[in-house]
């Protein structure tokens, strides 16, 4: 600390505020939380009513799937006819419908994002079975083996013939079912896993029955079976691909928010219009199918052929229809985006505008981070280190209300620890001084600690030569703060700095002030520890007296209070021109120590120069713990009781100062009537 920095330089609540230090924080050493919603913050920005969407529409196919061959098992099981052939006449096996049924019950929870364990661990066992026998039975197919798979279990009731287990199933079928029941398997023990795997062979399977169901859609049912590969020993049923599509689409769907699929559920524009025309498939599909169904032949009681729509109209009608459903999901979706690009301009409009009234009533100020040094808006560089000053908003400029009641008029001064605004209470109408915990400390206990004993100790002191305390806390935003007097007048540096000494008669009856101030705060066990000119104010009293009280007991500490740890041995606090030789050396104190300031005080305000100055801060400690200061010039008159009582409050040690601020009360009060 320079010892050059003395009471000229101080405020009349504290000095200034030490540097801020500035620093860029590499990304490769943020702490793993940090870095986490980092990566967080760079993802891809999802739509939460898509993703939710999509999750409704997987478990929606899902049950699809089962009802659809659900149905077809009823009929096979009951003899029902209609259901059992209920597409363009194509009989679908009691055992396909089967495995159809308990391939969609097993992906069914993985769908739902089960956390079950009984519900998720029956799932992977029918899923484990599905994969078994539908794998066997395609390899059985693929190969020309036999394994015996088709065992009749039961006779079917109504003359339905014989279930039998676990075939036979088609090659295609077989196929299929294997590969969906792997991948739903797999996919429900990869819950930490890239689903983009299983998106990718959900989605390749989904391609060839998208084709052959389309191809029935429009009327091309014959189509599907010139693309069988087989010498025409597969005949593709519409049903069980239109199952499988269902279910391939859901396990594509089941994650939305992870692998690749995650790109179609992101908030873009041109996600949103794909979002819409994917939305008018299914809905094409139907009309499609539909179209088919009226298209079937049909025949009178008499046996007369007829059609509900031609044959040959299918394809036109089909092709047109879906076309015109597409057209009209493009157009309400881009409504939709149009109304959203509409909202969000409203909406930055509104903001911008906001932002403009805010920035007409918000104050600034410039700080320099060096230092820590505060200064009006329009300042370029601190004055007292060059640095460039940097343009921050001030939240308490005047006109701003503080703690709801407090509306700050001006800034008074500001120091290392603090800063003080004068303000008027709004309701009582009364000025008042505001004590604002620097921001900087906000975080640190320590300091806290600090500013509430200061709060504390100086409101439990009730005295006329004390500055008196209103109110102290934290406001809602977490700002430590204490109200206060607001005194009309200067410090006692600012009068010394504007005469350079006082005479005798203006200063016994401070001296007088502060040792009544002290006497009390030491008979109530609080030491204030920063006894110094910059620390006194100086106002009128009602008779036109000049009255001295003593303020900012930012250091002050109860001497018979251990509960509050706050320094640790060594530590030094205090203004190194003013501090006594046990303070320099980090020794315990008592009220002897503010005598020796006390001392240092009436010595500056008689000569106007504080009576030990080293060229640092070190060499001033040195010099307070080896030397006794000089004596008066006898060109300033002192009269020798008051050179006495000055130099005995100077002595380097302790005993020999006077025992309490008492003692030094009753030795001016004897010339000085209050």
């Amino acid at each position: 600390m320079d010892p050059a920095d003395s009471s000229k330089n101080d405020s009349a609540f504290g000095t200034a505020q030490p540097g801020v230090a500035s620093a860029s924080v590499d990304k490769a050493v943020l702490p793993e939380g940090i870095q986490a919603r980092v990566l967080a913050a760079t993802q891809v920005c999802l739509d939460k009513g898509g993703i939710r969407s999509a999750r409704l529409t997987a478990a929606a196919l899902v049950i699809a799937a089962i009802l659809i061959h659900g149905s077809v098992a009823i009929g096979n099981v009951f003899n029902i006819e209609w259901l059992k052939s209920f597409v363009y006449g194509q009989k679908i096996g009691f055992t396909s419908c089967f495995w159809f049924v308990l391939l969609g019950l097993g992906c069914l929870p993985v769908v739902l994002h089960t956390t079950n364990r009984k519900l998720l661990f029956a799932a992977r066992l029918v899923l484990s079975l599905t994969f078994f026998f539908t794998a066997l039975l395609w390899i059985e197919h693929l190969f020309g083996l036999d394994f015996n798979t088709t065992n009749i279990i039961c006779e079917l009731p109504n003359g339905g013939g014989h279930l039998k287990l676990p075939g036979p199933v088609t090659v295609d079928v077989s196929f299929c079912l294997a590969l969906l029941s792997l991948v739903a398997l797999l996919l429900s023990f990869a819950d930490k896993r890239s689903k983009s795997p299983f998106q990718a062979v959900s989605g390749l399977l989904a391609i060839p029955c998208l084709v052959i169901v389309t191809s029935a859609a429009v009327g091309q049912e014959g189509f599907a079976d010139r693309l069988c590969t087989m010498a025409g020993c597969v005949q593709f049923k519409l049903l069980n691909f239109l199952s499988l599509l269902c279910l391939s689409i859901s396990l594509l769907l089941s994650r939305p928010e992870e692998g690749f699929v995650r790109l179609i559920y992101s908030d873009n524009l041109a996600a949103r219009l794909l979002r819409g025309a994917a939305a008018a498939f299914p809905i094409s599909l139907i009309y499609g199918l539909l179209i088919v169904w009226l298209s079937a032949e049909r025949r009178l009681e008499d046996g007369t052929k007829f059609y509900l729509i031609f044959p040959e109209f299918v394809l036109p009608m089909s092709m047109a229809g879906s076309l015109a459903i597409f057209v009209i999901f493009l157009i309400i979706s881009a409504r939709k985006l149009e109304k959203i690009a509409t909202e969000k301009e409203a909406t930055e409009q509104v903001l911008m505008a906001l932002s403009k009234e805010v920035d007409a009533i918000q104050a600034y100020k410039m700080v320099c981070l060096t230092c820590g040094k505060e200064f009006p808006d329009g300042w370029v560089a601190c004055p007292y280190d060059t640095a460039e000053l940097q343009r921050v908003a001030d939240r308490f400029h005047p006109g701003a209300v503080f703690a709801e009641k407090y509306e700050v008029i001006e800034a008074l001064g500001s120091g290392g620890m603090s800063t003080v605004y004068k303000a008027k209470h709004k309701f009582l109408e009364k000025p008042v001084a505001i004590k604002l915990l620097n921001a900087h400390l906000a975080s640190d206990g320590k300091a806290v600690q600090r500013f509430q004993l200061e709060a504390k100790a100086a409101y439990d002191l009730k005295h006329p030569n004390l500055i008196s305390i209103y109110d102290f806390g934290v406001s809602p935003d977490g700002q430590a703060y204490i109200v206060m007097d607001y005194l009309e007048g200067e410090s006692l540096s600012d009068r010394i700095e504007r005469h350079g000494k006082l005479p005798l008669m203006e200063a016994l009856p401070i001296f007088a002030d502060i040792a009544s101030g002290l006497a009390y705060a030491h008979e109530h066990n609080v030491l204030h520890r920063d006894i110094k000119p910059s620390n006194v104010m100086l106002t009128s009293s009602e008779s036109g007296a000049t009255k001295a009280l003593i303020v900012d007991f930012g250091l002050a500490k109860n001497y018979e209070d251990d509960s509050l740890k706050l320094t640790q041995t060594g530590e030094i606090f205090g203004s190194p021109l003013y501090m006594s030789p046990e303070q320099c050396r980090g020794a315990t104190l008592d009220r002897r120590s503010d005598i020796y300031s006390f001392g240092c005080l009436m010595y500056e305000t008689l000569t106007g120069y504080v009576p030990i100055r080293g060229t640092n801060a070190l060499e001033t400690f040195r010099l307070k713990c080896a030397e006794v200061p000089p004596p008066f010039p006898s060109t300033l008159e002192i009269p020798g009781w008051l050179t006495n009582l000055i130099m005995s409050t100077l002595r380097i040690e302790v005993e020999q100062r006077p025992l309490s601020c008492s003692h030094i009360f009753e030795a001016i009060s004897v010339y000085v009537r209050r």
